[in-house]
Formats: structure tokens, sequence, C-alpha cells
């Protein structure tokens, strides 16, 4: 299976002698093929020089293999015509390093951002077509394993152990190098790797290209059909993105052996509009609708990685669910319009025939690793803006970011706070949650209870005995932390329940992490800690 990753590095300026006339297209092919698919990157490689660079277009790669290759260093080339057609020869001309060897770490996201932009300043053209070829990691669900990263990776590096990071922000720190360096975005940037057709990876790609080749499936080995990819440029230089990006589907789907799509960027703002209403519309449907959303979700085209489900497909079963409200279904048929908006074409061998063009994290109901917290706090999730992740965690049985007091949402599976267990790190989720803590209290002892934390949390103060309702909140809203208070005028228990601002006045609400803290004066009862 044929995955593709970012890298960057050092910074390099060095490059032989060239006419820098501006031509029509420059294609910067970053070729990291320092693992498994090092033959692969030689067969792409030859492809590209079926026809080479021409007078109006210019292609450049740097490619680095593996130790099991005929050479391990990293290279650049000017890709040039092999008068053998297809043949296992490089013909081009290698320009970088002039003279030695250099080994570039392609799972650093400098290296890149580096190479990038030593081909827009080197080779200038019109429209620039940026493809990273590689491994690539939709979003796969983290492992139970302590200390293992998350698999949500492109351009793994085998030699340095590396590979660019999209949950960590290394995707989108590259990207935003390379745009900074052209001054705008890039015309095209083709995802020759497995599972990157994810909105998750539209989203940090939205700002920093015009179009989008990927796939929602895995690629075969060959990946993009370089040879005719090269001859359509050749053919006809002026066509701008939008037809090369569909060029690209159309010719490339069966050398993918899966799906690819071609995504115009200027529709990814409607359709991320359109998911956050769809969540929304979800959110409120529950409890009553969730095992038809639930069927409709699990029923949904999956991938290889069947956390990932096509965005398409799930909101055609929504539609097709009679039993679900007109504001969902409604919802749903106008998230399918944006998509088919923005989505200029699609094309899946077999049964893929049936997707969207945007596949999006969607774990199945039945799996026992449920809900991946990476998805939703990653440095580099950006999608967590959105609220698609708030519906995820809103089905019942989901804990995102569960706490070591769940279940406390009632009196009856309260946990105790007090002087064993005086500050608590807690969470909301989702974004109805309560938690329920109860503490024993002596009469004539003072008791403070707080919240701190980014969320703005509300307190009340409950008798455990009749139930009334004893103190609340009293922060007087000089931040999101909440404070009670209390002297209590009895021997017993209370209750404390913690819940976010936003339910006390009907306003919106947040899920998050919180501390629920515990303090207490003077104790006048013998024995009593103070």
């Amino acid at each position: 299976m044929k995955r593709i990753c970012l890298a960057l590095g050092l910074s390099l300026a060095l490059f032989s002698g060239h006419a820098l006339a501006q031509k029509a297209w420059t294609v910067i092919a970053y070729m990291n093929g320092d693992n498994s698919l090092w033959r692969a990157a030689l067969d792409d490689l030859n492809e590209l020089e079926v026809t080479g660079s021409t007078a109006e277009v210019d292609v450049v790669v740097q490619i680095d293999l593996t130790s099991r290759a005929p050479f391990s260093d990293t290279r650049r080339y000017h890709v040039t015509q092999d008068p053998s057609g297809n043949s296992d020869t490089i013909v081009s001309t290698k320009v970088w390093p002039e003279t030695g060897t250099r080994e570039l770490d392609m799972g650093n996201p400098a290296t890149l951002s580096d190479f990038a932009a030593w081909a827009i300043d080197a080779y200038p053209a019109e429209r620039y077509m940026l493809v990273i070829w590689n491994h690539g990691d939709g979003w796969k669900a983290a492992t139970p394993s302590p200390g293992t990263p998350p698999l949500k990776l492109i351009s793994m590096d085998d030699t340095s152990g590396t590979a660019i990071s999209i949950s960590g922000g290394d995707l989108s720190e590259a990207m935003a190098s390379i745009t900074a360096h052209l001054g705008r975005k890039l015309d095209l940037v083709g995802l020759d790797a497995c599972l990157m057709g994810l909105w998750e990876v539209d989203v940090v790609l939205e700002d920093r290209a015009d179009y989008i080749v990927q796939s929602e499936e895995t690629e075969s080995e060959a990946g993009y059909d370089y040879v005719r990819l090269m001859a359509f440029l050749a053919a006809a230089p002026a066509s701008g993105p939008r037809e090369l990006c569909d060029s690209i589907v159309g010719e490339s789907v069966d050398s993918v052996d899966g799906t690819l799509s071609c995504v115009e960027t200027a529709g990814l703002a409607a359709v991320s509009s359109g998911i956050d209403e769809v969540a929304a519309q979800v959110i409120l449907a529950l409890p009553a609708s969730e095992t038809a959303i639930l069927g409709a979700a699990d029923g949904a085209i999956r991938f290889s990685y069947p956390e990932n489900g096509d965005l398409y497909d799930f909101l055609a079963r929504m539609r097709a669910a009679t039993s679900l409200p007109p504001s969902l279904t409604e919802a749903a048929a106008m998230l399918q319009a944006s998509i088919e908006g923005a989505v200029v074409r699609s094309e899946g061998i077999g049964s893929y025939g049936r997707t969207g063009g945007i596949a999006i994290y969607m774990p199945l109901a039945s799996d026992p690793m449920g809900f991946d917290q990476d998805y939703r706090e990653a440095p580099g999730a950006l999608w967590a803006a959105h609220r698609w992740d708030e519906m995820l965690c809103s089905f019942s049985g989901v804990i995102c970011a569960p706490d070591a007091y769940e279940p406390d949402d009632t009196a009856d599976d309260a946990k105790p706070i007090g002087p064993e267990d005086a500050s608590q790190p807690r969470s909301l989720y989702p974004l109805d949650d309560t938690d329920i803590a109860v503490a024993r209290v002596w009469q004539g002892s003072r008791y403070v209870f707080t919240t701190r934390g980014s969320l703005d949390m509300y307190l009340y103060l409950i008798s455990a005995g009749d139930f009334r309702q004893l103190a609340e909140d009293d922060d007087s809203g000089a931040d999101k932390n909440a404070l009670i208070t209390w002297t209590s005028p009895f021997d017993g228990s209370v209750y404390v329940r913690a819940e976010h601002w936003g339910s006390t006045v009907g306003w919106g609400m947040e899920t998050g992490a919180y501390t629920l803290d515990i303090s207490w004066g003077e104790c006048p009862q013998e024995g009593v800690p103070v």
C-alpha cells in the first residue's frame, strides 16, 4: 500500500546555473523513498522522465532512498526527457548537491518547506503543483500502548525514524512556510499517498492550496500515473489547476487502484459550515434518534482504516432514515450540496464508485477502542474548532477524555471529595455532562469549593439529606472559575454539582478538562483533618 508524507529540513540554496525564465507550470515532487517504497520512487521518477521538462513546464524532484536502494542519499533532479522512454535509468540532471552526498530527514517539515522554496526560486512559473509522495496514514486511532504516538502521519523516513505529523501540526507548519515564501496559495497540491482524502486534512490545506488531489482509500505502490500527468501538461501547458486536478483523477484512478478526488478549497468553508450544522442537529436529535444515526454511520462506506467513513454516503443514509427529524435530514441535504460544490471530480474502483470524495473520522459504534482523544486535543487539530468532535462525544457510551471519577452524573454515582482527594482533575464530556461529588461536612466548619481551568464553570451545593440547594457560585463573573464559600450549619454530607456555565443560561457550552478543589477552615470537631 502506498502512502505519502511531508517533510522539511535544512535550508538549501545551492543549485546549478538555470535560466530564470518563467514557465507555465513547475511541478515540485517531494519523493520520500527512504522506506519500503524505494522501488516505487524510482519507478515514478522514470515515469516523469518519459516526457520530462519542456519549454513550458519544469519538473523538479527531491528524492531520498533507503540503504537497500542503488543510492541512499538525498538528491535533487531537474527532470529531463529519457530518449528511451520509461527505462530503468535515471537520465535527469542532478542539480543538488553539486558535489558529494547529503542525507536529509524527509520526515522533518522543514525539509519539505526548504525544498519547495528552493524550487520556487530556481524554477519560477505562473503556476505551481506540489506533490507529496510517500506513505500516508488517515485518522487511525492511536493504540492503547503507553507512549505510542498517534498515526496521523505522512512522509515516513526510515533512516531518521521520523514522519510529518498532521495531528501534531507539522504539515500545517510546512505549508504555511511554503505559501509565505510564495506570497500566495499553491495552485495544486497532490497527496500521492494513502488515506489522505479526509476533511481533516483538507482543513489543514484549505488556506495553502487552491486545489487538492487526494485518496480516501489506500493507493497501490504505482501511485499516480506520471506518464499521463506529464503528457497532459506537455500537450496543454496553459491548463489551469482545475483542469490538471480533474485530469489527474481521471487518468490515475486505475493506477492507484482505489479512489481519487479533486477538491476545490474555495468550497471547503461551506463544507465545514455544513458539518457544524449537521453536528448541531445530531446533538439535538440525541438520544431519541441515536440508533438510526449510528446505523447510518456504521453503514457508510468505510476504508482500510475503518475509523474513516465517506461523509457523503453517511449523509445519504441519514436522509434515507425516515425516523430522523426533518431539521437533521435538511441539514444533511445541504451539506451534500456543499460537498458536490467543493469536489470537482471523484472516481473510485468498484464499490468505491459511490464515494463522495471526502472522508471523515467516524469511529464505528462497535469499535472497542472508541473515540481517539488525540482527535480533539493534538496541537495540529485545526478541525477541532468545528463541532464534529463534539457531536462524536455526544453519543451515549462515548466518553471523550474520561476522568477517574466517571460515572458521576447522578447523586447515586457521586464520588467523594475531601482530605484524601481534595484536588480532582475532571472533565466535562459530552456537552451536557454534569459532574457530582459528595463531601462530608461538620457543623461550624467553613468550606471552599472552587474550579480551575479554561472551562467556564458553575457550582451548586446541595444537601444530601433532602436535596435542598444550599449555595451556588458566588464568583461574580470575575473569571471562568467557579467559587462557593460556605459554613456548614449541620453535620452530614453535601453534593457538589459542577457544570458548564452555558447550561445555566441556555448559551453555548464547551467540553474539556477542569479541576475541582475543596479546602476548609478550622474544624471544631476532634479528629477532623484541618
